[in-house]
């Protein structure tokens, strides 16, 4: 770190002087970081009390990484947790979320177990391993709101004009609930759905339970807990 001193009021300032130099305390910046001056270019800023980052290619990305070394530069190292692309998308890969079909456990006729916690036997993806498979347990990794929405075919077996139901519950306390008294013939009785969005705090548990009827467990059974933010 270099000093330099005016001469006019004989105050010191400190610039950077050669690469690998470093400083502490407060950086006070009355204008823009401009990185890469030479071709494409990427700025930061500020604006009344907005702050600006952007990119003077028209399709450049920002993202968002951790575990960037010290040897790397940032683009060539790290995770990259969330990337917001030239023409908007926005792309978070570690969002928690579980999808899946074919709901279990079965009962010993072969329809979903009613007022047991659901699970799935063909999971398409538990992105933060937050779902639990074995117990039918969604537990909620931070405080935000949560996307649930369950699509389950009323079985041909089901008894015509009786009551299908299901719900998913928050701490177990039913809140998104679906009735159905539809089926009218020896055919498949249609989608029995729901869903909706939680409130949850984190570590609020989230599962989704059939309490009547015969619901399908093939693949035409399945349901899905997301985090929104």
């Amino acid at each position: 770190m270099g000093k330099s001193k005016d001469l006019a009021t004989g105050n010191s300032a400190a610039y950077v002087e050669t690469a690998g130099d470093t400083m502490t305390g407060n950086l006070g910046i009355n204008g823009y970081i401009d990185l890469n001056t030479s071709g494409n270019r990427a700025k930061l800023g500020y604006d009344s009390n907005n702050v600006y980052i952007g990119s003077t290619s028209g399709t450049g990305a920002l993202y968002f990484k951790n575990n960037i070394t010290s040897s790397d530069a940032p683009h060539s190292s790290g995770t990259t947790r969330m990337t917001i692309d030239g023409s908007g998308i926005v792309t978070m890969p570690n969002q928690p979320s579980v999808s899946g079909r074919a709901i279990r456990p079965v009962d010993t006729a072969g329809y979903a177990d009613t007022g047991l916690s659901l699970y799935l036997n063909d999971l398409s993806h538990n992105t933060g391993n937050h779902w639990n498979n074995s117990t039918g347990v969604w537990t909620c990794p931070v405080a935000g709101k949560y996307f649930c929405y369950a699509a389950f075919l009323i079985d041909n077996d089901h008894t015509a004009g009786t009551l299908a139901r299901f719900a998913f519950r928050k701490n177990g306390t039913e809140f998104f609930i679906s009735y159905n008294h539809d089926k009218y013939s020896t055919s498949y009785g249609g989608m029995a759905t729901c869903g909706g969005i939680l409130d949850c705090a984190a570590n609020d548990t989230i599962t989704c339970q059939a309490t009547h009827g015969l619901f399908h467990t093939g693949a035409e059974s399945s349901f899905t807990i997301c985090l929104l933010g």
